[in-house]
Order: structure tokens, then sequence, then C-alpha cells
């Protein structure tokens, strides 16, 4: 069966999507008053602008993780880039750093799976 690209990008949205409806990831910050902060997949939008820091070297990718994917349990943006200077300047670096982590880390079952796809894709060719 021969795909075109139109059908591949259609795909792809409906698999977005269906990772977005999903139950969002989250992490409690117990030091932050037991606040739970929630995150849902990155787009390469989100990542890109993370990635530019971390290619530089530069801890603000920390603070960019935060500000650009925390939501509140309702899926809204919990802060604006105007906070960003707080987490870079007013907040303790170990916690906002072991938050950016979390967010970040993909779950090993989205790792395990690409891998899956991966290789039934090249077995397949």
């Amino acid at each position: 069966m021969s795909n075109t690209g139109a059908d591949i990008i259609a795909a792809g949205k409906v698999d977005w999507r269906e990772k977005l409806a999903a139950p969002m990831s989250s992490i409690v910050v117990e030091e932050w008053k037991g606040c739970e902060i929630f995150f849902k997949p990155a787009t390469l939008e989100q990542k890109n602008a993370i990635y530019g820091y971390i290619a530089d070297n530069d801890l603000q990718s920390l603070a960019e993780t935060i500000v650009r994917r925390a939501l509140d349990a309702d899926g809204k943006k919990l802060f604006s880039n105007a906070d960003k200077k707080a987490f870079m300047t007013q907040m303790d670096p170990d916690i906002v750093s072991r938050v950016a982590v979390a967010i970040n880390e993909e779950p090993e079952s989205t790792v395990e799976e690409a891998r899956k796809n991966s290789d039934s894709t090249r077995n397949s060719s």
C-alpha cells in the first residue's frame, strides 16, 4: 500500500491529537507548597526554543521549559515570559532544574514505542 504525503500528514495529525487528548503528566513540587504542575508532550516549536538554549549551554533552558510547558489541571499555561526572571534569579536552582528535567523527560513507554515502530518500519522495507 502506497501512502501520499497528505495521507501521512493526516495520520500524523490524528496521532498527535490522540497524544494531546491523553491524560497529562504531572510533577508535584513539595517545596512549592505541594503544587502540582501538569504538562503535555512538547511540540517541535517548544523543543526548538528550549534546545536553542541547550545548544549554547545556557541554563535558561530550564526556566524556558517551565514557562513554555507548565500547565494547570485544566491545561492552561501557568506562567508567562515575564516569570522567567523569577525562575532564573529568585528560586532554588536545584528545584527549578528538577522540575524542568521532569517536564522534558520522555516517558519510557514513548521511547520504547518509537523504537518498536522504527524497527518494524526497517524490517518491512
